[in-house]
């Protein structure tokens, strides 16, 4: 309802400022409850997908560069077996035949092990290979292959950061949860 501000008191003013304020910080309050909320289901669903569909959880750590650098593939799964779980797993899954400008886009070479640097970019890999490698799986050819890399990328940094979530401790939630009831306490009463 709008009042002309030459009729209203000055306690109706400040009243309505008062309720405004609360009401604005309530809904920013409740919004963020629910954002945080549907992130954290989001984190959650993307680990527990990365893990069903790879075989582990989704690492940000660096796969290994070993002198043979393809994987073998379990042909019912399309996984890596897991012995190969620590493999540097980005380029192509082939044998490496010395040659630079062959050898480029494969696992082991030198543009791999280029990205192997980044965060998340094994875990990536790793995921994008089974989409491939399993038997009822995408058809590899170079419009479905870097089509389906950003997929993989969002899927495998969600399913790091849901297992770090997942990692915290009940005491650190609840610690958590306290600093948030402080913080958000101290905004409900402005005045």
């Amino acid at each position: 309802m709008y009042l002309p501000l030459k009729s209203a008191t000055p306690m109706v003013v400040i009243f309505s400022l008062f309720i405004s304020q609360n009401l604005h910080t309530e809904i920013r309050v409740a919004t963020s409850d629910v954002m945080t909320y549907v992130v954290m289901q989001g984190l959650s669903k993307a680990s527990t997908y990365y893990e069903k569909t790879v075989g582990w959880k989704a690492d940000a750590q660096p796969g290994e560069n070993r002198p043979l650098n393809y994987y073998s593939v379990d042909i019912q799964t399309g996984r890596q077996l897991s012995a190969d779980g620590s493999l540097n797993v980005i380029g192509l899954n082939e044998p490496l035949t010395g040659n630079f400008g062959d050898d480029f886009f494969k696992q082991g070479a030198f543009l791999s092990k280029a990205l192997n640097r980044v965060p998340a970019m094994n875990a990536t890999a790793a995921l994008h290979d089974v989409w491939f490698d399993k038997p009822d799986g995408l058809e590899f050819n170079v419009v479905t292959n870097l089509l389906t890399m950003l997929p993989a990328a969002i899927i495998s940094i969600g399913a790091i950061l849901g297992n770090s979530a997942e990692e915290m401790s009940a005491d650190e939630w609840s610690k958590h949860e306290e600093y948030l009831a402080e913080d958000t306490s101290s905004l409900r009463y402005p005045f």
